[in-house]
């Protein structure tokens, strides 16, 4: 969550300035540049109202972001944070972060981060430090695994991994915003305690494993 906000943070602090206010790609581009290097691993982009956008890594982009479910929303002057995505430019599951930018009080584009999210996990897990007998994991609002200590089960759906007791302890999570629970999963006992985080409206889940 920590990391999440600071891109926060610097997004919102990026998107006053002159250079992505003016909306030329070359004119931030080399501002935006330095910001992808003192962050998580991320593909940072601009987007046009029109959906097109560039990218850090390779310009112009072939897409175009205007069917993505969040591109209304910070269009519109709302901050996105929290979708879970397949990047149309680099193929990786992320989650995006992303801010409206203004210029003389009229949307002209957005600036967003999509940060991938095996290495986000990766990241995590060392931060935490996490002995082999420890989970991790957090869920999206739509029961969706947006972080987890094992990246392979990343974007899959809870009800759709074959325990019963995973998909109704995930339920639960979504409901109750705050325990702890146990469960089977992957042929071990699960004991975890959760919490929704305010900033992504995602449950992060942390604790045991055991056969």
């Amino acid at each position: 969550e920590n990391h999440i906000q600071s891109l926060l943070n610097n997004m919102q602090v990026l998107a006053m300035t002159e250079e992505v206010k003016a909306g030329s790609w070359e004119g931030m581009q080399g501002l935006l540049n330095r910001f992808s290097q003192d962050q998580v691993p991320a593909a940072v982009w601009f987007a046009l109202p029109d959906g097109s956008y560039y990218t850090v890594e390779v310009g112009k982009a072939s897409g175009n972001l205007s069917d993505r479910s969040y591109f209304p929303k910070v269009m519109s002057g709302a901050t996105v944070i929290g979708d879970l995505v397949v990047s149309k430019s680099t193929g990786k599951k992320s989650v995006i972060a992303a801010v409206p930018v203004k210029n003389a009080g009229q949307v002209v584009g957005a600036l967003g981060v999509s940060v991938y999210l095996d290495d986000l996990s990766k990241i995590l897990v060392e931060e935490l430090q996490l002995p082999d007998n420890m989970v991790f994991y957090a869920v999206d609002d739509q029961g969706y695994i947006a972080l987890h200590s094992d990246p392979q089960w990343l974007m899959q759906k809870a009800a759709d991994l074959g325990s019963s007791t995973f998909s109704k302890t995930v339920d639960e999570m979504l409901s109750k915003k705050e325990g702890n629970a146990t469960y089977e999963f992957g042929g071990m006992s699960e004991t975890v305690g959760f919490k929704t985080s305010p900033l992504t409206n995602w449950c992060f889940a942390l604790g045991l494993r055991t056969k």
